[in-house]
């Protein structure tokens, strides 16, 4: 039995699990080989280990299966095409690059809180996309730094 809640996952956690139930959850339960269940959909997305690394496989398959038993209905919708799926990703990945957009303005403005709020946001539309091959992790690490150095110069 799963020791793991869905709210027990961070926001970030939560967004790669929603987007990944999302864009391939109507495919499996739409299977009539495997699917028709929400425990089929859990299990055919975590199996491996790879949706949530952090996390052991039949945890991750239980937070989908609490996801599904709150919102069935994200899985009874029509089967997403492939090129349906690249303009999800992709549009989430515009919608980050707006965000980061922002929130290189608001580095550049000093406004250090809401540029590592801003970094947070794209996170969390698009947890798994790396602009510039960069991880939002070292994103607010350069913002982290700048203040740093912008609060020692100030003092000094």
């Amino acid at each position: 039995m799963s020791t793991l809640n869905l709210d027990d996952l961070t926001l970030v956690e939560q967004a790669i699990l929603r987007h990944a139930v999302e864009d391939h959850g109507p495919g499996i339960y739409a299977n009539p080989l495997i699917g028709g269940s929400h425990q089929a959909v859990g299990r055919y997305l975590t199996e491996g280990g790879k949706l949530l690394p952090a996390h052991d496989w039949r945890d991750v398959w239980g937070c989908v299966t609490q996801l599904l038993e709150r919102e069935p209905q994200v899985v009874t919708g029509p089967v997403p095409t492939q090129a349906e799926l690249a303009e999800r990703r992709d549009g989430r990945n515009r919608v980050a690059d707006a965000l980061l957009a922002a929130a290189l303005e608001a580095f550049q403005q000093g406004r250090w809180s809401a540029a590592i709020e801003l970094v947070d946001r794209a996170e969390l539309v698009a947890p798994e996309y790396h602009p510039s091959g960069r991880s939002y992790e070292e994103l607010r690490g350069f913002v982290r730094q700048r203040q740093t150095a912008s609060t020692a110069e100030l003092r000094g």
